[in-house]
């Protein structure tokens, strides 16, 4: 009995030695030289911290950004006006998606009524022939003093001189009377300013006559001299070279005159 007792006592003494010795073996646990196996788990004040497996940045790409929609309208064919932006088709600022009506423009992303007098022009043009679109707006024409309307017309006997319906041909201007303010004169007559006398609006732009301008009247006359100058024929042998040094017959032009 008493042996039995002390190799009892002798086992429980021997124990906590036993165990201080043994040790787990890290290599065993993927923390050796090779790196194979999982890696141990680590410790923070006796807490078991386990490695991070969770994904993160959801959503990106390999690099980590965002993915690329740059080319996204490239496939988008956008109609009525709009334009494709981000994938999405839109109407611009200031536009009016799909369009406006007849007798409206568009302003401002709006459509307002034109073309009326005193209205916003249709694309530069009005309603109707007593209106002429200046400086974006429709104003009536034709009286004297307004603006010529189309194609230089003039109401009753007014006419067109640079640009506004001047007085009526009762007045000044017309062929054989006097030459009004500026000395203007009607289509087809220029102002003859005499030494003696009223200067008076004549005929021009015929051959004899004085030019128009710079102008006569047919390919084949030309606005000739320094002082009166005057329209005569051109083109022909020894005779003044047309516009542009041209000649007929094969003539050459030289000097101003064509010889040959």
């Amino acid at each position: 009995m008493t042996s039995s007792r002390f190799a009892l006592l002798v086992v429980l003494v021997a124990l906590p030695a036993c165990s201080s010795l043994v040790q787990p073996d890290p290599s065993r646990l993927g923390g050796g030289p090779d790196g194979g196996g999982l890696d141990a788990p680590s410790s923070l004040d006796g807490h078991v911290v386990l490695p991070d497996t969770a994904e993160s940045d959801v959503g990106e790409n390999d690099a980590g950004t965002a993915p690329d929609t740059s080319d996204v309208c490239d496939a988008i064919a956008c109609e009525d006006g709009e334009t494709c932006i981000d994938g999405s088709c839109v109407c611009p600022d200031d536009a009016c998606c799909p369009g406006c009506p007849s007798g409206s423009a568009c302003f401002g992303g709006a459509c307002i009524e034109c073309g009326g007098q005193s209205e916003a022009c249709c694309d530069g043009l009005c309603n109707d022939d007593s209106n002429i679109c200046v400086a974006g707006t429709c104003v009536g024409c034709g009286e004297a003093g307004e603006p010529c309307c189309a194609g230089g017309a003039c109401d009753d006997d007014a006419r067109c001189m640079a640009g506004t319906c001047g007085p009526t041909m009762s007045d000044c201007g017309g062929r054989g009377q006097p030459c009004c303010s500026g000395n203007a004169c009607s289509e087809g007559t220029t102002c003859e300013t005499r030494i003696l006398g009223t200067p008076t609006c004549v005929a021009c732009g015929a051959s004899g006559q004085p030019c128009c301008g710079d102008m006569c009247n047919g390919e084949r006359l030309v606005c000739g001299g320094i002082v009166g100058r005057t329209c005569g024929p051109c083109g022909g042998r020894n005779e003044a070279c047309c516009a542009d040094d041209r000649c007929r017959d094969d003539r050459r032009c030289s000097f101003g005159r064509c010889s040959g």
